[in-house]
């Protein structure tokens, strides 16, 4: 119908009848279309160009309305509040934050720190040892001195210098002075005195089931010259273990007064300082007792 002749003025009636709708519609390409027209600036041939335009582009569906953009998210009345400026975290103070600075490296003996000494007791004044007839002559023949476990602590403050004493209670009889020939220890001599404790069997047994002797806390002495020996009064009563310096002082001066030699302690061992002595004294008293001869 648009390429016919005939067909031209009933296609111009229903353009302008649909431009005058479009106009009516509010549409102002149509009324600006329109206004052309009626002021016969372009002829019917343009106007129905014209309007076929505009109403194909008014009859096309309109195009999708274009998408908001993305609105940013609200965000939550929990992160509203961790991240409101008086919960926010607070500076830094750069001095605190710097790395800690290394001591420089100080000298071994200054990293020593010195180990707390370990008070020393004092020098022991004296010790007196207990004996019987079952035990005395293994004592002289040992050289060996003993006692309890108890008196081990003790013992081990004697020095070489401490005076030693033996009290033969069977005998009531006091031998001294004995020095120690070395520390004290426990069992140097395991065998010592087992089956003649002065206990009895029981003690001797005993003994022998732990391993060691009934007097473990040993000591062994020597004799710096003869052994003297003293029998106290009947009233004298004594106590084994550490003595006074009083005690020692008494029993020192009763001997010399008052006590003899004891033959029957020759079998201590005698240091080697009075040994030499001893024999000194003898080869001086020979030498001099020839000379005596020989002049006469």
């Amino acid at each position: 119908v648009s390429d016919h002749p005939a067909g031209l003025p009933m296609r111009s009636s229903n353009v302008h009848s649909r431009v005058r709708a479009a106009a009516a519609a509010g549409d102002a390409a149509a009324r600006s279309l329109e206004k052309l027209l009626a002021d016969g600036e372009i002829g019917d041939h343009n106007f129905i160009a014209m309007a076929e335009c505009i109403l194909q582009d008014a009859s096309a569906p309109a195009p999708p309305p274009l998408a908001a953009p993305d609105a940013p998210e609200t965000p939550s009345c929990a992160e509203e509040e961790a991240w409101s400026p008086s919960r926010r975290p607070a500076k830094r103070n750069p001095a605190a934050a710097a790395p800690p600075q290394r001591r420089p490296p100080q000298p071994q003996a200054a990293l020593q720190q010195p180990q707390p000494q370990k008070p020393q007791r004092p020098p022991l004044p004296g010790f007196l040892f207990f004996c019987s007839g079952r035990t005395f002559s293994e004592c002289m023949q040992r050289s060996l001195l003993g006692s309890g476990p108890g008196d081990m602590r003790i013992l081990e403050r004697v020095t070489p210098t401490t005076p030693l004493f033996l009290f033969h209670f069977s005998r009531r009889l006091l031998y001294g002075v004995f020095y120690a020939a070395q520390p004290a220890a426990l069992n140097q001599v395991p065998e010592a005195w087992c089956g003649k404790a002065t206990g009895g069997p029981s003690k001797a047994t005993a003994s022998k089931k732990a391993g060691g002797s009934p007097y473990p806390a040993q000591l062994r002495v020597l004799r710096t010259g003869d052994i003297r020996v003293w029998t106290p009064p009947d009233g004298a009563r004594y106590t084994q273990g550490a003595m006074s310096a009083e005690l020692v002082d008494t029993l020192l001066r009763a001997l010399r007064a008052r006590g003899r030699s004891a033959r029957e302690a020759d079998q201590i061992s005698q240091s080697s300082s009075s040994a030499s002595s001893s024999s000194s004294a003898s080869a001086t008293s020979s030498a001099t007792s020839s000379a005596t001869s020989s002049a006469t």
